[in-house]
């Protein structure tokens, strides 16, 4: 751990300009040449082994010429690169460390001498240290490369590279070193850029033919912008022209502490903690004006772009509409949808129910292995459950409703018991439930219940190392905010995905997306797409549209414990007057008018509620008691900011009008933005009587793919002020949730949709599906009920 306080040497900060370390980019190296100072005795006793060491002082100069290697924060404290990496030795090794800031120029004299342990200060290693010096392995590499266009055929290597051509670079720095030394490029042909992001505007707007980077700032634009720049020669060392190793400088006769740093770097090197703290402080954040695509997309990837990006891949995590597509694409469960809404076993043959349908048993498939090669077992069933139990009460993730709502509670602390999940046999895992729940299997096909590889540890869920699952897919690369990248899993027990490799690209706004799209640097726009785009683009350069399934509903809420809401006969009036198919058209092609509590594409959903009847509607309120001089007032409100649609104030508006019409209401609307309508409509604040929302949460998918899951929030558990209370209605929901046959479970969803027409828990109104929109060579672009894409089906011509 790091000592607050330093020794600052005046004279040293003074001059250390005059003389330090290198920086990427930034300076250009500067070798230490040796010394032929004598070697004196040293002033301090050194360890003997490893366990003797418990502080030391580490010379540095600060701040050096770009701040990234070692700076000053607020405090006078010494911060960047270096220190990070001094941070993670200390807490690898729990010694602590004292920063003594002094000038470069002599520094390793006194590390020699003894007056300080070590010195960290962006030193490239000599390739003969300075005689009583030895440098450690090094703690960071970076190398410079050669970027050109996407679309470059001509410089293929760096030999390529002609006298007459424009050669940008960095002034001042590695990159035009590199330049002039090592590819001995003229003179009159470099043109130095006071930055990355400026000389990589040059090259896209064809100013200079290439620009020499450092592999950090070129990796990560050549990522990102993949479809306008790219590295000549690859994106591994092979395409490197130079190599800067850094390290640690100690003196020549303490070896223990030597070892020490080496075993310890290598250990953080092994985890990639280096490798993520360099594109901390080495990557330059910034954007360039990138343009078009130079290239279109890969033949052999199909890339979908959606608006949006996940920052982690764990099951337990706060469902998310993108997280959990890209995890049903590639986890597997016991049990699963298909783009179809088939329910069907993967990773099991079958599974039995006990007499009392509190016990689950279910049977694994032989043979099935993670893409790691580990065997899938009971226990591996059993451990990935208990990761999320274990997360939640460790508070590593959030509450996980899926598995803490259903599974066995035996002390009621509302986290499942760990033998909710035991192993029967050598080939049979058991699940034990709260109570009867017939619609478990439907749970079990939620990405919770997806079983992650026994390696999976706590608190760290990484898909390409210690997280891998057996889905249609496997995770083989991930860019944080960029992209991830898919391929065909070999272990899945499933039907082989049609495509073996798939993108998914991450885009701030749609307009981002649409761009690329009409560029051919994506082959799907997909999460983001609106129906303005969709009338916009389909059709345009052979672009085509594929709507999705509806999973979005938008209903009215009445307070049931406020008259005249209590009244079931007010409630069946208003929605008697309402025209939902004429509501629908506000949002263009978008939704579509909704006669049910379920949305049409969910399996089971029938249409119960009526057709618009004005007669009937002021029959129903004449014989309540209003009349032309005692009208129903109505105060409704809907939310204005945006949160389900923008067109929120004219579907209101178009209510009111609607409701008009019967000549015995009055409406007044109110509306708020989500963070004040929240606080008014739930708990023991229901304030307002009636009002205007939907489901599922923006952002967040259903919660599992039964009619249950668009009714169950709305009953009489619900956070809502809605206050319904129906013997008929809980009649109807025990007879779902007992019966395990599917036939019988069908019937009592019809008799749960039935009764909602009647006591109108909430008044469903329209229904929402997202679209896709894909370029002509796509085909097969299909969502299940849940509105997830299944990359699998996807092919390209």
């Amino acid at each position: 751990m790091r000592k607050i306080g330093f020794y600052l040497l005046i004279i040293g900060l003074l001059l250390s300009a005059v003389a330090c370390g290198s920086e990427p980019d930034v300076a250009e190296p500067t070798s230490i040449p040796p010394t032929a100072t004598p070697l004196p005795t040293p002033t301090r006793v050194r360890p003997q082994s490893a366990d003797q060491i418990t502080f030391i002082t580490v010379a540095t100069d600060a701040p050096d010429r770009s701040g990234v290697f070692a700076d000053f924060d607020d405090f006078g404290n010494v911060v960047g690169f270096d220190a990070a990496m001094m941070d993670a030795i200390s807490a690898e090794t729990g010694i602590e460390y004292e920063f003594v800031v002094t000038r470069f120029d002599g520094m390793l004299d006194s590390v020699r001498d003894g007056q300080f342990d070590a010195s960290i200060a962006a030193i490239i290693i000599p390739e003969e240290p300075e005689p009583g010096i030895s440098y450690t392995t090094p703690y960071l590499q970076i190398g410079q490369v050669l970027v050109v266009l996407a679309d470059e055929r001509e410089i293929t290597t760096a030999s390529a590279l002609r006298p007459d051509m424009p050669l940008g670079v960095v002034a001042f720095t590695t990159s035009e070193a590199t330049a002039r030394n090592v590819l001995n490029h003229p003179d009159e042909q470099i043109v130095q850029f006071p930055d990355v992001p400026t000389a990589l505007q040059a090259l896209v707007d064809e100013q200079v033919r290439a620009v020499v980077l450092n592999h950090y700032d070129a990796g990560a634009f050549t990522q990102r912008y993949y479809q306008q720049i790219q590295i000549v020669g690859g994106t591994g060392r092979e395409a490197w022209l130079t190599t800067d190793n850094y390290g640690i400088a100690v003196a020549e006769d303490n070896p223990v502490l030597l070892e020490l740093f080496d075993t310890t770097l290598n250990q953080i090197k092994a985890t990639g903690a280096v490798t993520t703290l360099a594109r901390d402080y080495f990557v330059t954040q910034a954007t360039i004006a990138a343009g078009e695509s130079r290239v279109g997309t890969p033949d052999d990837q199909i890339v979908i772009g959606v608006v949006g990006a996940v920052d982690t891949f764990d099951t337990a995590a706060i469902p998310d509409i993108l997280r959990w597509e890209l995890l049903v694409n590639t986890m597997g469960g016991l049990l699963m949808y298909d783009a179809d809404n088939n329910l069907v076993p993967v990773l099991v043959t079958g599974y039995t129910v006990s007499e009392d349908g509190l016990e689950y048993e279910f049977t694994l498939r032989e043979g099935v292995t993670f893409p790691d090669g580990t065997p899938l077992t009971p226990q591996a069933v059993k451990t990935s459950m208990d990761r999320i139990v274990q997360a939640n009460v460790q508070g590593v993730a959030p509450w996980t409703w899926h598995v803490n709502n259903f599974l066995k509670d035996s002390n009621a602390d509302s986290y499942a018991d760990f033998d909710a999940v035991q192993v029967t046999g050598p080939n049979t895992v058991k699940f034990i439930l709260q109570e009867p729940t017939a619609f478990f299997p439907s749970l079990i096909a939620t990405p919770p219940y997806f079983v992650t590889a026994p390696s999976c540890e706590l608190p760290v869920f990484d898909p390409l190392t210690n997280c891998k699952s057996i889905g249609p897919y496997e995770v083989v690369g991930y860019e944080a905010g960029i992209s991830v990248d898919l391929n065909a899993n070999p272990t899945w027990p499933g039907t082989p995905p049609a495509f073996n490799s798939i993108q998914v690209r991450f885009y701030p706004d749609v307009a981002t997306m649409r761009n690329s799209l009409l560029n051919d640097a994506i082959d799907v726009a997909w999460l983001g797409v609106g129906q303005p785009d969709v009338d916009e683009l389909t059709g345009r350069n052979g672009i085509r549209a594929w709507p999705a399934a509806y999973s979005f509903k938008s209903h009215l809420v009445f307070d049931q414990s406020q008259p005249p809401w209590d009244n079931a006969l007010v409630r069946q009036a208003v929605a008697y007057a309402l025209d939902r198919d004429v509501l629908a058209t506000i949002f263009g092609g978008e939704r579509a008018g909704l006669f049910s509590p379920v949305p049409n594409s969910v399996p089971g959903q029938i249409a119960v509620e009526p057709q618009r009847d004005l007669t009937q509607a002021v029959n129903l309120l004449t014989q309540v008691g209003y009349n032309a001089g005692n009208k129903l007032a109505m105060e409704m409100w809907f939310v204005d900011d945006g949160r389900y649609s923008f067109a929120e104030a004219e579907y209101a508006r178009e209510i009111k009008r609607q409701l008009e019409e019967t000549g015995l209401i009055e409406v007044s609307l109110l509306s708020a933005g989500w963070d004040q309508f929240q606080g008014n409509i739930g708990g023991e604040s229901c304030n307002y009587p009636t009002f205007l929302v939907g489901w599922p949460t923006p952002g967040l998918p259903p919660r599992y793919l039964e009619p249950m899951s668009w009714m169950y929030y709305f009953m009489t558990d619900s956070f809502l002020c809605i206050n319904y209370e129906s013997e008929a209605m809980d009649a109807a929901y025990e007879a779902v949730v007992t019966a395990t046959d599917s036939a019988e479970r069908d019937q009592a969803y019809a008799a749960m949709q039935r009764q909602w027409a009647v006591d109108y828990p909430t008044l469903d109104l329209t229904q929402a599906a997202r679209s896709a929109l894909s370029l002509p060579t796509i085909d097969n672009v299909k969502t299940d009920a849940m509105g997830f894409l299944h990359y699998e089906l996807l092919t390209k011509q």
